[in-house]
């Protein structure tokens, strides 16, 4: 219904019933939606994409003035094309306080803290 009030064509039947199809439909929703909200580093943080869809990391750039009518972004290389980005698989999740281990012991920390 979102996509028909904003003049945009609905799903079809192959796109909505085939789990990976959709979900790369909403990652791209989403990025466009919210875009320079700052949301996009959280969402591929939540969903485990990090160490895929960072390599290389890209960011936009501002290619005009504020004067002129006709702004646009432009995709920009933050690093170097052929280096990649470490990441840290334990950043995924948040290590659990240790006071709240020490209070229950059934509590199990977080893989890598």
């Amino acid at each position: 219904m979102i996509r028909y009030r904003a003049g945009l064509p609905g799903l079809t039947d192959e796109e909505v019933s085939n789990p990976e199809v959709l979900r790369g439909i909403i990652l791209k929703e989403r990025f466009i939606e919210f875009a320079l909200e700052g949301r996009r580093y959280h969402d591929q943080r939540r969903w485990k994409r990090l160490e895929d869809d960072y390599q290389p990391f890209e960011g936009m750039n501002v290619e005009a003035l504020k004067s002129q009518p006709d702004m646009f972004f432009k995709r920009t290389r933050i690093f170097h094309p052929n280096v990649r980005r470490n990441y840290d698989r334990r950043l995924y999740f948040f290590p659990i306080p240790t006071s709240d281990t020490d209070k229950n012991p059934n509590l199990i920390q977080n893989p890598g803290w």
